[in-house]
């Protein structure tokens, strides 16, 4: 056993010590022991223990140590310190042991026991533990626990996401708002690095907060049939609310989704929520006017009616429509007014004068959302009148010139028509032959040949019914001549006048052409007339050639007129 040794002798003359021997026994290594004794050690990753692992053997001289990671044939490090100048660079486990030797055996391998490597990136087990259940200004706290090695070194908590300014293991609240709600975590910190816990979601129920109501359509015109509507009812609660719809204050079946829209959709529109924490509803601070569009529908008591003339026709009618509608009044194709924003009953009175009166009277309702109409005809009862006539005013005709004079006229009942005649050179009235007169129910026509200047004069048409009648005169003259004596080879022709002439002047006297015409037309003719006397002497000769033809198809003419009365509208038509 190596140490110091020393003896003593002792006797009668006293006590005598030796010197000290030294004595060093040498011998391989013992038992080869790891300290500390658990089994697992824990590093952090790339970094060293919290405490280090060492290697101890029984030897003398001193042992030299050496490390071996399981599976690996090269030595790990040396020295009875595992970390002492490394760092664990491996993820997971590893398992090392370590051996010792000496220079009594230098070959001889004494191993310790296998130990287990781990690599600890945190703390273990870090969770959130709430205190009660979350509620709405009451205290609540959230405590952080964790298994850290040795002890925790700091606490971080985030809410959704973002750091808070608390760092402590207990995250507390004095008065829970709704605001509070949200996912948490926490984060712990030991030695061998940090840990986050799994999201722990805080609830918070509340009661229904800023209740508003809103609708949707689908095409935003609102016309009914055609657009869809949706009403929505929005609440900040939870858990989450139940709904409540009402039409200008009364409670609907069901609220719109997607409906089609109808005029009795119409109207004022608040919503209501609630749910389990609150007894009653509350009403949505805001409202919603819904006003559906739909076209105009008319109505009228009468389509057809009979007025004498003159007096006013009365249309009543009634217009339901949104918005108001613009109502145009026509007869026939005529525009008589135009009523802009035009809604309920209106009644507008037609002035009805004549025969012209009578007919269609139709009126036009328009707004956004389409249009409507009704047609009422009025049967005007009326005096004759005249619509249209054949033009005869200011033009020179001849002998032997064919002359339609036509006239379209209007009457209720139906005019009784009268042709008569006054010859240029006496006042008394004549009938005119009946075979030259065709008549139908609104036209007659007179169909002259003037086959000599007895033909030349006044030609009046009388209209009349019960209600009144009316005349219209043709003042039918012949050309202006010389006032010399009348050549044998002249012929005359006549001008229609509208106004009562001197009925005894002759159609070729200079008198009855003075005072016929204007002052302005008789200077023209004086300074025309020596021109015009010449062209009259050349034309003579050409003028009796072409008379003879003329004469003889005048002939003709009245003879056909006598057998075929119609035959005049066939060849000639209307003047």
């Amino acid at each position: 056993m190596s140490g110091v040794y020393q003896c003593e002798a002792s006797g009668v003359e006293g006590r005598v010590k030796s010197a000290q021997v030294h004595v060093n026994i040498q011998y391989p290594p013992g038992i080869v022991t790891i300290a500390p004794g658990h089994d697992t050690f824990f590093t952090k990753r790339g970094g060293q223990p919290v405490h280090d692992i060492t290697c101890e053997a029984d030897c003398q001289p001193k042992c030299t140590y050496s490390w071996y990671r399981k599976g690996d044939r090269q030595r790990y490090t040396k020295g009875n310190r595992l970390f002492a100048s490394k760092t664990y660079n491996y993820g997971g486990t590893s398992r090392f042991h370590c051996y010792a030797t000496n220079d009594i055996e230098p070959y001889a391998y004494n191993y310790s026991r296998l130990i287990n490597v781990e690599v600890k990136d945190g703390p273990d087990n870090v969770t959130i533990i709430p205190n009660s259940s979350a509620i709405e200004n009451k205290p609540f706290q959230l405590l952080c626990s964790a298994s850290c090695n040795p002890v925790c070194q700091s606490y971080n908590w985030y809410h959704n996401g973002r750091r808070g300014d608390q760092g402590t293991q207990v995250l507390t609240f004095h008065h829970l708002s709704k605001d509070d709600s949200g996912d948490y975590q926490c984060r712990v910190t030991d030695y061998y690095g940090t840990t986050y816990s799994e999201y722990y979601t805080i609830n918070v129920p509340y009661a229904p907060e800023n209740v508003t109501i809103q609708y949707s359509s689908w095409y935003d015109h609102l016309i009914e049939g055609q657009d869809y509507i949706t009403l929505t009812c929005n609440a900040d609660c939870n858990p989450e609310c139940s709904y409540l719809f009402y039409q200008n204050g009364k409670l609907m079946n069901n609220a719109y989704t997607w409906r089609p829209i109808y005029r009795n959709m119409s109207g004022r529109y608040t919503c209501s929520a609630k749910n389990s924490i609150v007894d009653m509803y509350r009403i949505s601070s805001n409202f919603v006017t819904i006003n559906t569009k739909y076209k105009p529908t008319m109505t009228s008591s009468k389509n057809k009616t009979t007025i004498t003339a003159p007096d006013l026709l009365d249309l009543t009618f009634s217009v339901d429509s949104f918005p108001s509608s613009n109502v145009t009044i026509f007869h026939e194709t005529k525009t008589l007014i135009f009523l802009p924003n035009v809604t309920g009953q209106l009644s507008y009175n037609v002035s009805i004068e004549s025969c012209l009166d009578h007919g269609k009277y139709r009126v036009e309702v328009v707004n956004d959302a389409g249009s409507d109409r009704f047609t009422l005809i009025a049967d005007v009862e009326c005096s004759p009148i005249v619509v249209r006539h054949s033009n005869v005013a200011h033009k020179e005709f001849r002998v032997g010139d064919l002359l339609h004079l036509t006239v379209i006229f209007m009457a209720n009942p139906t005019a009784e028509v009268l042709w008569s005649f006054v010859p240029w050179n006496q006042n008394t009235s004549l009938e005119v032959q009946t075979q030259q007169i065709q008549t139908h129910k609104e036209s007659t026509k007179l169909v002259l040949i003037l086959s000599d200047t007895d033909k030349f004069g006044k030609y009046i048409l009388e209209l009349k019914n019960e209600l009144g009648k009316i005349n219209k005169e043709f003042n039918i003259q012949g050309p202006i001549v010389a006032a010399t004596k009348t050549d044998p080879g002249t012929t005359i022709s006549s001008r229609d006048s509208d106004s009562d002439g001197d009925l005894s002047m002759s159609p070729t006297s200079w008198k009855g052409k003075t005072n016929a015409l204007r002052e302005t037309e008789m200077n023209t003719f004086l300074l025309q007339q020596d021109k015009l006397h010449e062209e009259v002497q050349k034309l003579r000769l050409e003028g009796d050639v072409l008379r003879l033809k003329r004469n003889y198809y005048v002939i003709k003419l009245q003879v056909l007129m006598k057998e075929h009365p119609d035959i005049i509208d066939e060849v000639f038509g209307e003047d």
